[in-house]
């Protein structure tokens, strides 16, 4: 029989593991009958709402000492605001392309796949699904610019899938741009990947709807958040803040968002960073109810949302990682040519890697890498980035022609 030992919580630290509070669970927001405190939000959220707890000190990596201050959180996720220098990309993105153009429609069938089980009601393997957001995690840990290209050839036919395909590459690049270290950045894939699988409960004709939705279907979208807790508490084996992240992505900083209210002390470092790529990837894609924001509109809605809906140092960041021209964009030259931008440059954020899709006269050519960066700024530079159906492209038939194409 597990040992319990009452606690103050003025006294609770990182590593305890509270097995019972001093009022009933669910008075308070905490998820699990039983959790570890990780962080220092976890700690303020105790002290919050309850005066003491039990811990078990035998699942405890931590035992309390009297009268000794709770410490603050160390390493990995919790310094976020204090971020290490992302990685140089091992190989050129030219080079990353092609594993990357293999894993992600693997990836992507694998998803539907799964989300096909749920509907019928049946159990899922979560190692295959680990096995997958480990492989994304290498290719972006190699070089983040092949994945991010591809997450940008949105098809509106696989819409789920392809949204939570997306936000796990966004998710990880990010996480990797946060300097996170591998294991978190897979945690953090997984919990992206699987993060609207609640959406499957939610009726097609709601999802679908062209046009405001009523309260009552507007209700019924936003239970997705608790269909997906509920699904995924379900799954044998899977990360415990996988089901966090789901029930709490659509809450916001500043406690106005949904289902509970929940405000900045009680949001996991993963939610804060699923929440702003989330709301990133869906304002990108094109809905039955509203067309696709460019990246430039996406992100204004980011920052303008820093503080209350998102984490405001998070959204910095978010920011500065995708840049002013978004990998995946295409872009038209001032020489009257289009081209797709397939990495950028830290230093030279106005002079990224393209890759030429149409000549000056907006036809057919032989794709070329452009480095406008090795240019002369006043030679060559891009003037606008262009949306799909711009000069009657198809931005996913020239993505596609792109990845394909033999580079020099």
């Amino acid at each position: 029989m597990s040992r319990k030992i009452r606690v103050p919580s003025s006294q609770v630290a990182i590593g305890m593991c509270v097995v019972e509070l001093d009022r009933p669970w669910l008075e308070t927001p905490f998820l699990f009958q039983g959790f570890t405190i990780s962080s220092s939000a976890d700690i303020d959220a105790v002290r919050k709402y309850c005066q003491y707890v039990f811990i078990d000190p035998d699942r405890s990596q931590k035992t309390p000492q009297p009268n000794k201050p709770a410490p603050e959180s160390k390493g990995g996720l919790f310094k976020l605001f204090q971020r290490s220098a992302a990685p140089e990309p091992s190989v050129p993105v030219e080079q990353e392309r092609k594993q990357a153009c293999e894993l992600y429609p693997k990836q992507s069938a694998l998803v539907r796949n799964f989300m096909d089980e749920i509907r019928l009601g049946r159990a899922i393997d979560v190692k295959i699904l680990e096995q997958g957001v480990d492989d994304t995690v290498e290719s972006i840990l190699r070089n983040p610019n092949a994945m991010l290209w591809l997450a940008q050839m949105r098809q509106k036919t696989a819409a789920l899938e392809q949204h939570a395909m997306n936000t796990c590459i966004l998710a990880i690049a990010f996480g990797r741009y946060l300097g996170l270290p591998k294991e978190e950045l897979k945690k953090l894939g997984l919990c992206a990947l699987v993060h609207d699988f609640g959406m499957v409960k939610v009726p097609d004709a709601i999802v679908r709807k062209a046009g405001t939705l009523t309260e009552a279907e507007k209700q019924e979208m936003q239970k997705h958040t608790e269909y997906g807790r509920d699904l995924l508490m379900t799954v044998k084996d899977l990360y415990f803040g996988a089901v966090d992240v789901a029930h709490t992505h659509h809450e916001w900083f500043n406690g106005k968002g949904y289902p509970r209210g929940l405000d900045s002390s009680q949001l996991s470092p993963f939610t804060r960073i699923i929440s702003v790529v989330d709301a990133y990837d869906d304002m990108m894609t094109e809905h039955s109810y509203a067309p696709a924001r460019t990246a430039y509109e996406a992100l204004k809605a980011i920052h303008e949302g820093r503080g209350s809906q998102f984490d405001e140092g998070l959204t910095r960041y978010f920011v500065e990682m995708i840049g002013v021209f978004p990998v995946g964009s295409l872009v038209e030259l001032n020489t009257g040519e289009i081209a797709i931008v397939i990495s950028t440059d830290r230093q030279q954020p106005m002079r990224p890697k393209l890759i030429r899709v149409r000549d000056y006269r907006r036809q057919s050519c032989r794709e070329e890498i452009i480095e406008l960066s090795a240019l002369d700024s006043d030679k060559i530079k891009i003037v606008r980035i262009l949306r799909n159906g711009d000069y009657g492209l198809d931005a996913v038939a020239l993505h596609n022609r792109a990845l394909n194409a033999e580079l020099p």
